[in-house]
């Protein structure tokens, strides 16, 4: 089945976590810290993060990052490539970078204010280095958090070292970090999309562009006038000056002739749906969805709001078409009745079980909790003979048996699972025959 060409709108979560863009407007008078400092580091690179009582809070190893420290300092991998961390102000930390590759090394350094403003920031490009080599920056403590609500007179930045050899930035801003515009366009929407998260970044640091090509087009490139700048779908670069990129597409998609529509998905009963419950399609574009009852439920129908075209309203997974406007489709559930079970002593050492009472139910799987046993096991699955199902089954010892049966059904070719039944008990006080105790006998 075909999958739909979708504008990613749960990425646009990922820049709300990220966060690039930062407003540069600062308080006129001082600085009052956020708690809150940004390290931004790209390359070939392997990073170490321990606070200064030595405690390891964050990690970046063979492109797999690792925050800890409680969850209080985070860390990951942004959507540029770049590996992010924030440190708190009110705690020291070392930082260790070490070089996995020849190559160079990109270093950004941000402070943000009580406002969350991007108030300082420092950049350090195209560190040269060497597989092996060490970078070290020592961030101190700046303020206990009795005093989280006081101006810090001067806010001491990092140090970078590289052995003994001082780094010194490439370029500093205070109160007035520069940005620059980057605005992304498709040369054929019918062709395929562009999109990038912001249009305005601080300088030095990194943005990423996406191209998306429909069904049976192709993409050729990022385009600047008249330069190929890159054949990536995602090309990523860093910020130096405004940017006017193009993304070329070859071809045309038989479909979004009347635009894109979303696509909602809402559930009534107890279940859920597979995959997103909200998406956005070329018109026309065949989207297969899928509805998952939860045990003791069955999926009866789909009910449509809106103009769309649906395959088969009646199965748990369907291909549906928006055509002229956006589309609300609700998954029903409905909870299925509970199997009934009675068990009695069939002779001294034998208990029989029948099962029934489930309407459309294909057989049953009856489950014993043996005497002295903590968990209940599968004891057998039985097809219903008749109205109901009946086993046999022989103790191995005295004491109390307890029974339970779940039932089953199909649906097209579906298992569902009904909810447990109630349980029944059987008290074995004595055993006749010692002989094939522990097995039964299916009729």
């Amino acid at each position: 089945m075909k999958k739909a060409v979708r504008i990613l709108v749960l990425t646009l979560l990922i820049c709300l976590v990220t966060g690039l863009r930062q407003n540069t407007a600062a308080k006129a008078a001082g600085y009052y810290p956020s708690n809150m400092r940004k390290l931004y580091i790209s390359g070939p690179v392997e990073i170490h993060v321990h606070d200064t009582r030595g405690v390891l809070a964050a990690e970046y190893i063979e492109d797999v990052p690792n925050s800890q420290y409680n969850g209080y300092l985070t860390g990951g991998m942004r959507e540029t490539g770049e590996w992010s961390v924030y440190l708190p102000q009110d705690i020291g930390y070392n930082v260790e970078i070490t070089a996995t590759s020849d190559g160079t090394i990109d270093i950004t350094f941000a402070r943000l204010d009580d406002s969350y403003n991007l108030y300082y920031q420092s950049n350090y490009l195209d560190i040269a280095v060497k597989k092996g080599d060490v970078i070290t920056m020592e961030y101190v403590q700046e303020f206990f958090s009795r005093d989280y609500s006081e101006k810090i007179e001067k806010p001491v930045d990092p140090v970078l070292k590289m052995g003994k050899k001082t780094i010194s930035p490439s370029a500093e801003y205070k109160n007035d970090v520069p940005e620059c515009a980057v605005t992304v366009s498709s040369n054929n929407p019918l062709g395929g999309i562009a999109y990038n998260y912001d249009d305005r970044y601080p300088v030095g640091m990194h943005a990423a562009v996406y191209a998306a090509q429909y069904e049976d087009c192709s993409f050729t490139g990022w385009y600047e006038g008249d330069k190929l700048v890159s054949t990536e779908n995602i090309y990523i670069f860093r910020i130096e000056s405004d940017r006017e990129l193009v993304a070329h597409f070859e071809g045309e998609t038989a479909y979004g002739r009347n635009g894109i529509f979303r696509i909602k998905i809402e559930t009534e009963g107890e279940g859920y749906i597979l995959d997103e419950d909200e998406m956005y399609v070329l018109d026309g574009y065949p989207v297969e969805i899928t509805a998952v009852p939860e045990i003791g439920n069955e999926f009866v129908k789909w009910e449509v709001m809106g103009d769309c075209i649906i395959e088969d309203a009646c199965s748990f997974t369907t291909v549906v078409k928006a055509t002229t406007e956006n589309v609300t489709l609700k998954a029903v559930f409905k909870t299925l009745e509970d199997p009934e079970i009675l068990a009695y002593k069939y002779d001294a050492d034998t208990i029989c079980i029948l099962a029934g009472g489930y309407e459309d139910a294909v057989g049953y799987r009856i489950y014993v909790k043996a005497p002295g046993s903590k968990k209940y096991k599968k004891l057998a699955t039985v097809k219903k003979n008749g109205g109901n199902a009946r086993y046999e089954y022989k103790v191995s010892k005295t004491g109390k048996y307890k029974f339970k049966v779940k039932a089953y059904k199909k649906n097209k070719k579906k298992t569902v699972w009904s909810k447990y039944s109630d349980v029944v008990a059987i008290n074995i006080k004595k055993l006749m025959d010692q002989s094939d105790n522990g097995h039964g006998t299916q009729y």
